[in-house]
């Protein structure tokens, strides 16, 4: 197998000037788009880079159907703004700006369309839980089923013992998922599934970390081949990440095949640095997620980047960088202090990045810190040397999830990770399973393209947006008729639809 290392060297501890970021501003288009109806038309903007830039290039495609193709327009030096009039009403689009320089190419990307019609199916999710959790969580499981129905999901329970190998947790869920493998499928892992381990990689480049790390998207890949014969590393100062023939540990260090199913994990196992259980901080993820599916978390629909690596040459907060701007405009998009901002003031997404332990992100935060404090971030991006590798005695990537109004996060930089998806509807799972196995490179990923340490780290369901649901729905027998009842919902500007479902159907059918 191909032994993946990269070194970064001692530069990699040091936190740099919240200043100096040009490499990500360098390798980002901060792209956005204003659409009207009649006539249809979707206009781009960006903000214009008029220190090296030669020139620009339009792309678009329909999300999901292949290669780029030829621009539909190239633009010259200082152009800032593209109108797309060859669009039609109720049809999506994804588009890529690529900046055209001398040295160095940048992209920016977002998805859009004029009135697209409301997804009423999803697909499966297959909710993948400890079977441990499974009786003590009872109540905020059987919630979180209904949210996730009246969400579109067909639910599937599979109970996983934390003592099983990933080999027989994968059958369960390949089981599952045959029995309609024609649907989408999102895997839900929730509490400490087992986890599986793969590869001979060391993604944050230092020498002491090379070895398996944590490969969930071993449960998403139907049909690749996963072996254990060849890899023989023990060099790592953790033996967590010691790969040899015939451990359980897989050999791939790239995924082998398109991962065919979404995936994200929500597990608390071995955070001893907070004072609740790792029941109770389950109980608390799933408090706070049902919260922000009904509207209660109250959110700002901005971004925020704090970068302390900003001379590294890769920029790695481009991730921040296009998604943000894809979300909400350039123009919400706020360079600040990670940490104190986010006590005080609520950012829907989050970008930091830091030299990095298992448990710290220079500059940024700390586990200890999140034992504490209450960040007002929902998704969130975090970026640094160790705590990638999130199957470690409390780390920082997990703890972020434990704490606050965070419910999702990603190591994002190595590679660089695709959302601009969310923009228009599409789930967290959508986006990590993108990033996963990015098809030719359709996104500029930088280092680390396909590698299985790549995971979601929070509910691969959610997303963005959410509409507040009416309450006190109430259904009673009227002469042999359903009368249903509700108090309005605030968000409901176009009226509602009424669903139904019968016993033994897996999914709601819409009446009206």
């Amino acid at each position: 197998m191909t032994r993946i290392l990269l070194f970064f060297g001692v530069a990699l501890f040091t936190s740099l000037s919240l200043q100096a970021q040009a490499p990500a501003v360098k390798h980002s288009v901060m792209l956005s788009a204003v659409v009207q109806e009649s006539p249809a038309r979707i206009t781009l903007q960006w903000l214009n880079d008029d220190v090296n830039a030669t020139g620009y290039n339009v792309n678009r495609r329909t999300p999901g159907s292949g290669a780029w193709g030829s621009p539909l327009a190239t633009l010259p030096a200082g152009t800032t703004i593209y109108e797309d009039n060859d669009v039609m009403v109720g049809t999506s689009y994804e588009y890529r700006v690529t900046k055209i320089a001398a040295a160095y190419t940048g992209y920016g990307y977002l998805t859009a369309g004029i009135k697209i019609p409301e997804t009423e199916q999803r697909g499966v999710v297959l909710l993948v839980i400890d079977s441990s959790k499974v009786d003590v969580l009872a109540t905020e499981i059987d919630r979180l089923e209904a949210d996730l129905e009246g969400d579109g999901w067909i639910v599937k329970r599979i109970e996983a013992s934390p003592d099983a190998s990933p080999v027989a947790v994968k059958a369960q869920i390949l089981a599952k998922y045959n029995e309609a493998p024609s649907l989408s499928h999102s895997i839900f892992l929730l509490g400490h599934v087992p986890v599986p381990y793969s590869g001979e990689i060391n993604p944050d480049g230092h020498p002491d970390h090379l070895g398996a790390w944590p490969a969930d998207g071993y449960y998403a890949d139907v049909d690749g081949v996963w072996t254990d014969l060849t890899v023989n590393n023990t060099v790592a100062n953790d033996a967590r990440n010691d790969n040899v023939p015939g451990d359980g540990k897989f050999d791939q260090s790239l995924f082998p095949s398109p991962l065919e199913m979404e995936s994200g994990r929500v597990d608390f196992a071995k955070l001893p640095a907070f004072a609740l259980s790792e029941t109770e901080l389950l109980r608390r993820y799933l408090n706070k997620n049902h919260a922000f599916r009904h509207g209660e978390i109250e959110t700002v629909r901005r971004g925020l980047i704090e970068d302390n690596f900003g001379s590294f040459e890769e920029g790695f907060s481009q991730s921040g960088r296009r998604s943000f701007s894809a979300f909400f405009g350039a123009d919400s998009v706020f360079l600040l202090d990670f940490q104190s901002t986010l006590q005080s003031k609520s950012y829907l997404w989050s970008y930091g990045c830091g030299g990095g332990s298992y448990t710290s992100c220079g500059g940024i935060t700390n586990t200890s810190n999140y034992t504490t404090d209450s960040l007002r971030t929902v998704f969130t991006m975090l970026f640094g040397s160790y705590f990638g590798d999130w199957d470690s005695n409390n780390n920082l990537m997990r703890a972020s999830l434990a704490s606050g109004q965070t419910l999702s996060n990603a190591w994002a930089g190595r590679p660089n990770w695709v959302f601009h998806h969310m923009g228009l509807g599409s789930t967290l799972g959508y986006c990590a399973q993108l990033t996963q196995f990015n098809p030719s490179n359709y996104y500029s990923p930088g280092y680390g393209n396909r590698f299985v340490h790549i995971a979601l780290m929070g509910d691969p369901t959610l997303r963005m947006h959410v509409v507040v649901p009416p309450a006190n729905f109430t259904a009673v027998e009227d002469n042999g008729h359903a009368l249903l009842t509700w108090d309005p919902s605030p968000d409901a500007t176009q009226g509602y639809h009424l669903y139904r479902k019968t016993e033994g159907e897996e999914s709601y059918q819409r009446l009206k």
